[in-house]
């Protein structure tokens, strides 16, 4: 996608749906006839209960598309298991996983034809720098795919500085009024557009930070002066140059009272009202898998490597100045990622749907963020079992789990160990439990 946690969400950047139908998204972005699929609609198995939007937040988008070149796009379902994450609400402004474990666990390069959660597109522009054939990007929530489509018009017209201030990631004289100035400029649908202009405030404010996922976040980095933190704290810790003087500053910043504002800010209840959504946990059945799990994995991440050099965790913990980070943010990439957004097509329906409406064993990467977990395990298996079947023999599948295991189906799927990562060994971000690579045998 893709802790829609993205933590991510998500994504996070995302959605889902049950059985042998999934999740996918939104705004087709300008239609080419040899990328655009046709889109329709697909039933949910799974019931689920849709939750309320941010308050702050006005994410509404028309049910029905003005006259558009693009394919209609998907209905709205007013129950099954794609409402939660289908219900118009920016979810993620920025996608947490892992970009470097991505590209590598699945080795995307030219000939290849991914398929992969639109969420805010983070990785669907990194990857597309490795320069596959075609990415096709599926979201269920059409403000995610609002997202997409607006960064891709972006990157096609903008100079890199003002993509990077249209998207918060950087600043200028009257930033509100040149971020709707350089929105205006772009070519959008009309679904998009109305978003966009629905949606201003979210704009003016600075896209990176205003996602659901983003703001929930932020809101636990402003507790930190209440968990006794100094007002260098932050800087210490990131500033540190070599892992010992990391856990020093960390022995001091580790109060018990911190332990205790982080496992209340990141409890069931917490994510369910303000980050992600209790459907989204339907399915761990302990608390003490959820807020536990995040306070060990951030301890270990703490012995593991420098705060400084993981811009995951920078964004994680300093909120000031949005990161960047991501490849496709840098300015060396920007004329070479603007080359290849031929090759990227976005569209809102499932992902199993985009599987039907394409060649057969037409995908051979499949990315699919951290869905699997909100299947029972025998849905998750079938799931799994789905995208196999429509993969060509080798074609590979990669996913996190964020907070349960779920196991591949031995019948169909080879794990690739020597491409997963597991007790965070590799991944930089402390949200998730594990990276997944499965290859077709």
């Amino acid at each position: 996608a893709q802790m829609s946690l993205q933590i991510y969400d998500r994504t996070w950047h995302l959605a889902l749906a049950a059985t042998a139908t999934v999740i996918g998204v939104v705004i087709v972005c300008r239609r080419r006839s040899s990328q655009t699929v046709n889109i329709s609609d697909s039933e949910a198995k799974a019931e689920v209960n849709a939750t309320e939007p941010l308050a702050s937040v006005n994410t509404s988008v028309p049910s029905k598309p003005k006259s558009s070149s693009l394919p209609v796009p998907l209905k709205t379902q007013k129950s099954g298991a794609l409402t939660t994450l289908k219900n118009e609400v920016l979810r993620y402004s920025q996608v947490w996983e892992d970009h470097a474990l991505l590209i590598s666990g699945l080795e995307v390069g030219p000939g290849d034809h991914v398929l992969a959660i639109a969420s805010a597109g983070d990785n669907v522009f990194n990857m597309l720098l490795a320069e596959p054939t075609t990415i096709h990007a599926v979201d269920v929530n059409p403000a995610q795919t609002a997202l997409v489509e607006l960064k891709l018009a972006a990157i096609k017209l903008l100079a890199h500085n003002d993509f990077l201030v249209l998207l918060g990631y950087a600043t200028c004289p009257d930033v509100a009024q040149r971020r709707s100035e350089l929105c205006a400029q772009l070519d959008l649908s009309p679904e998009c557009r109305d978003y966009w202009e629905e949606n201003e405030e979210l704009l003016q404010g600075g896209i990176a930070m205003s996602g659901r996922l983003e703001t929930y976040l932020r809101k636990f980095t402003e507790k930190l002066p209440a968990a006794g933190w100094p007002a260098d704290g932050t800087d210490r810790l990131l500033g540190a140059s070599t892992i010992k003087a990391q856990l020093e500053v960390w022995q001091e910043l580790c109060t018990p009272r911190f332990e205790e504002i982080f496992l209340a800010h990141f409890a069931r209840e917490t994510q369910a009202k303000e980050g992600r959504s209790s459907q989204q946990l339907h399915h761990v059945e302990s608390d003490d898998e959820i807020a536990p799990r995040l306070l060990e994995r951030l301890k270990k991440l703490i012995t593991l490597e420098l705060c400084r050099d993981n811009f995951y965790f920078r964004r994680f913990l300093d909120h000031r100045t949005p990161q960047a980070g991501s490849p496709y943010l840098e300015e060396s990439n920007y004329a070479r990622l603007r080359q290849l957004l031929p090759r990227v097509s976005l569209s809102t329906q499932t992902l199993q749907d985009a599987i039907k409406q394409a060649p057969p064993h037409h995908f051979n990467k499949i990315y699919v963020s951290d869905i699997f977990e909100y299947f029972s395990a025998d849905v998750a298996r079938e799931t799994q079992e789905s995208f196999a079947a429509a993969m060509p023999s080798g074609g590979r599948l990669a996913y996190w789990e964020l907070f349960l295991p779920r196991p591949t189906a031995p019948d169909s799927l080879l794990v690739r160990d020597d491409r997963s990562a597991y007790n965070q060994m590799c991944d930089r971000n402390f949200f998730y439990r594990g990276f997944n690579v499965v290859q077709k045998k």
